[in-house]
């Protein structure tokens, strides 16, 4: 896997011979503008390099507000569903609260018209 982006806040990567782009998040220590940044450098490179497959490394304690969950809704799925990505794994915080808002935010996606990727949710990216 190589590395394509880094900032102090995130971290891309994408390996060619399995479609897979995946980001790690650094720091919980971000505030609305800093994350449509990232997410904006984010899909920069997904439409660069079109992948089928998704993995965010969410396991920082980083709990997503209602408000930037409706951004991120409506910035980031109507594009991956309309690209074809088939799964998005998403690796989740020990923080409940951080947890639930992510999972809330894909709850959200579900409503998307023509949505076919499939999603899960793992507290551990070595053991999927």
């Amino acid at each position: 896997m190589k590395k394509i982006y880094n900032s102090k806040l995130q971290e891309i990567y994408y390996d060619v011979s399995k479609s897979l782009i995946k980001n790690v998040w650094l720091s919980d220590d971000m505030d609305f503008d800093d994350i449509k940044k990232e997410m904006k450098n984010w899909m920069a490179k997904f439409k660069e390099k079109k992948p089928k497959y998704m993995l965010t490394d969410s396991s920082i304690n980083l709990i997503i507000v209602p408000e930037v969950q409706e951004w991120i809704i409506n910035f980031l799925f109507p594009t991956i569903v309309k690209r074809g990505v088939l799964k998005y794994a998403i690796i989740l915080s020990d923080d409940i609260f951080a947890e639930i808002s992510i999972e809330q935010m894909f709850d959200e996606e579900k409503d998307i018209p023509n949505n076919k990727f499939q999603q899960y949710f793992f507290k551990d990216e070595k053991k999927h």
